[in-house]
């Protein structure tokens, strides 16, 4: 057998990559759920690796915070934050009134059900 056969693939869970806080700081990446998001456009990268990180945020946002001091570039970085939080929340609430009126649908018909009663008596 030749070595490249005996040489075992490396996959991603095996390494253990987790989230680092201070790239969000420094990169404008958040982590979400298991993918790095950017603060900035909203891209994701799906490998927590500082490299991919650093080298998405220094091709696609080279003047963002050119200006700023390291106070304020943590300032912007919180409020990205804080609005992409506000978003995911708009979305969390709409599914949750759906799966409410859903459950309270399903609720009354079980009820009817139980009755041996068609739906559409009067």
């Amino acid at each position: 057998m030749s070595c490249s056969k005996l040489a075992k693939k490396r996959k991603i869970e095996s390494e253990c990559r987790v989230f680092s806080a201070q790239w969000t700081e420094k990169y404008f990446f958040t982590d979400v759920g298991s993918k790095a998001t950017c603060l900035i456009c909203n891209d994701t990268v799906a490998v927590f690796k500082e490299y991919n990180l650093k080298r998405h945020f220094q091709t696609k946002h080279t003047d963002f915070g050119k200006g700023l001091s390291s106070q304020e570039l943590q300032k912007k970085a919180a409020e990205l934050l804080k609005s992409l939080k506000r978003q995911q929340n708009v979305f969390v609430k709409t599914s949750s009134v759906q799966r409410n009126a859903m459950k309270a649908s399903l609720v009354i018909a079980h009820k009817i059900a139980r009755k041996n009663k068609p739906f559409s008596e009067t």
